[in-house]
């Protein structure tokens, strides 16, 4: 990586204070958002990798690609003896969060103050346009 490829006493500084300052580290590489081929055959998924640092515990990989994204994680078994535990969390988090963003319209979260107001005013809008447009056809 590009750490890797720093001046050795720069990527001991950069590597001091990653392994001084957090044991987490998270990245958003954004990728290409449309297909891409070799050799005739579709790229499926792309996965990240990242550097090992000594003292961080968690390095996770966000990456997209063809409107999908891709979450990959390299943890450390001292600091994180049970990465299927963090990765069953990821995925109930995930899941919680795409229940309540799939909820049904009329379901009881609450409406920002003034959408039902602003919603009303374009459909009259809209109501009046198609009567306009229709006594010109007449």
């Amino acid at each position: 990586g590009l750490i890797g490829m720093m001046p050795d006493r720069l990527e001991d500084v950069v590597v001091d204070i990653f392994g001084t300052k957090g044991t987490v580290v998270m990245t958003n590489v954004p990728g290409p958002q449309q297909p891409l081929y070799l050799k005739g055959a579709r790229l499926l998924s792309s996965w990240g990798c990242g550097p090992v640092i000594d003292g961080v515990g968690l390095l996770i990989l966000a990456t997209s690609y063809d409107g999908k994204m891709f979450l990959s994680a390299s943890s450390c078994r001292e600091i994180m003896p049970d990465p299927d535990l963090f990765s069953r969390c990821l995925q109930q988090s995930f899941d919680e969060l795409h229940a309540t963003v799939a909820e049904p319209s009329g379901s009881s979260r609450k409406k920002p103050r003034g959408a039902p107001k602003r919603a009303q005013a374009k459909k009259k809008t809209a109501t009046r346009s198609r009567g306009k447009r229709r006594a010109a056809r007449s």
